[in-house]
């Protein structure tokens, strides 16, 4: 099992696909995607989605195959905005991860995925005016 191909393929299929759900939103702000752990000083545009590095975990299915469970997190992050428009774009972001997870549940490279857990943020720390929130995915694919 290639690890690193596996995240980045995720990250590739985010951003070859958001972009469309967004758009049905009327959201035309696009965010970078990237594989690390929110850091807005470190990334300073105005929108991210962070993939954080995905735990593994393992079943044996039979002498030849396992199953691997992985609890993928996505943060979003948005700065930068009026604060009166910021939940509004955040509940617009959430939705279109959640429209992509549903629509799309092997997310290119899994067998079948589904939305866990989603945690929406009233301020990310440190800065005035951002919003943010924790997407939990639960993936499985058969190796």
């Amino acid at each position: 099992m290639d690890f690193e191909a596996l995240q980045n393929g995720l990250k590739e299929f985010i951003e070859d696909n958001i972009e469309t759900y967004l758009t049905a939103l009327s959201i035309t702000d696009f965010p970078d995607v990237v594989i690390d752990y929110p850091d807005l000083l470190k990334y300073t545009k105005n929108i991210y989605i962070y993939i954080l590095p995905v735990e593994y975990n393992f079943e044996n299915l039979s002498n030849e195959s396992e199953q691997m469970l992985m609890d993928v997190e996505l943060y979003i992050t948005i700065k930068g905005y009026k604060n009166a428009d910021l939940k509004s774009y955040l509940s617009k972001y959430i939705q279109a991860i959640y429209n992509l997870v549903k629509e799309n549940n092997n997310l290119g490279v899994f067998d079948y995925s589904l939305i866990s857990m989603i945690h929406p943020y009233d301020a990310v720390e440190g800065f005035e005016n951002s919003k943010g929130a924790k997407i939990m995915i639960r993936a499985v694919k058969e190796t």
